[in-house]
């Protein structure tokens, strides 16, 4: 009898993680208690390529990082970004991966709408679809949101709407997921940080009390993040 040969699946979730927090943390539970990859990761960058230097530390951001995963054994974390040098480009990170894993894997990377947006922008952005599906996080209110032609194109011709085919071929496919709505931002909790105002609802307990320990973001960070 025919027997369908199972490929490993795994999950990519990058990103600055400065601070980490419950958007961060719902979202991935969201996603994981749906789809079921066999390896979920969260991959902090070293030097964001296309955002403003980080506040906290490489070091700072993984333990806070670490803290708020320290319950959930469904996840681990990935450093390869934090020890390689230079910018931390994905396509990068990507090969590696691929050379771990091989090319029959399926990888899958997690984005956020904006980060999806800015996708042309990313250094050698082409690549991203040979090495990897995209997840990417659609809300409410980003329904009409408009994309670069370059991008509209890649979606007409990626897209998929059965989530399932992420986990059953390697790589190549678009899907717009929504996760649930989680308007929390770290450009947001950073200008709230200074004021003294309550976080406990946005903020882990054992990442906002590292925050209050170290110090971290009493500087006043302007921003145009909404109030969730």
């Amino acid at each position: 009898m025919h027997r369908e040969l199972k490929i490993k699946t795994i999950l990519i979730y990058g990103g600055s993680f400065d601070p980490p927090h419950y958007g961060h943390l719902n979202t991935a539970l969201a996603v994981q208690n749906d789809l079921c990859f066999e390896q979920f990761v969260f991959m902090p960058c070293k030097l964001p390529a296309l955002k403003e230097a980080t506040i906290a530390s490489s070091e700072q951001r993984l333990c806070m990082l670490q803290l708020m995963l320290n319950d959930y054994p469904q996840f681990e974390i990935d450093t390869r970004e934090l020890s390689r040098p230079g910018p931390s480009y994905m396509v990068d990170s990507l090969n590696s991966f691929r050379n771990e894993l091989g090319n029959d894997a399926s990888i899958t990377l997690l984005l956020g709408m904006d980060a999806f947006i800015q996708l042309p922008e990313w250094h050698c952005y082409e690549q991203i679809f040979s090495r990897c599906h995209l997840l990417v996080m659609k809300r409410k209110i980003e329904k009409d949101v408009v994309l670069p032609e370059p991008l509209s194109k890649k979606l007409l011709a990626h897209e998929v709407f059965d989530k399932s085919l992420l986990l059953a071929h390697p790589f190549g496919s678009i899907c717009l997921y929504d996760a649930g709505q989680y308007p929390i931002s770290s450009s947001w909790l950073k200008s709230q940080i200074p004021t003294g105002r309550n976080l406990d609802a946005y903020l882990p307990a054992p990442v906002l009390k590292y925050i209050q320990e170290e110090e971290l973001y009493l500087t006043p960070v302007i921003t145009s993040a909404k109030t969730p």
